[in-house]
């Protein structure tokens, strides 16, 4: 049963949900990662912009365990936001 697993997988994912575009970006960097209407952003694209919303939430005072609300349509600058999700500051987990 996947609930007797439960710790393995667990185990297995990144710490951050930000984390996981990594690999990615490092293997496949100029592969599409999303894709809308507007245009596309590649896996170097995403974790760049990720980076940069992570500075951005940090400089506008955002601290880690504080709470945000979002809003906004469905598009790659709320995938940025939401993978750019916890902010930390350097030294911090």
């Amino acid at each position: 049963m996947i609930e007797d697993r439960a710790s393995e997988i667990l185990a297995t994912l990144p710490p951050r949900v930000s984390d996981v575009v990594k690999p990615w970006a490092e293997r496949s960097p100029d592969h599409p990662a999303l894709v809308e209407a507007s245009g596309t952003w590649t896996y170097k694209q995403l974790a760049a912009v990720i980076a940069r919303t992570q500075e951005w939430l940090i400089e506008c005072g955002v601290r880690p365990g504080d709470r945000v609300m979002i809003l906004c349509e469905n598009c790659r600058a709320f995938v940025a936001v939401l993978l750019a999700w916890p902010v930390s500051t350097p030294g911090q987990c």
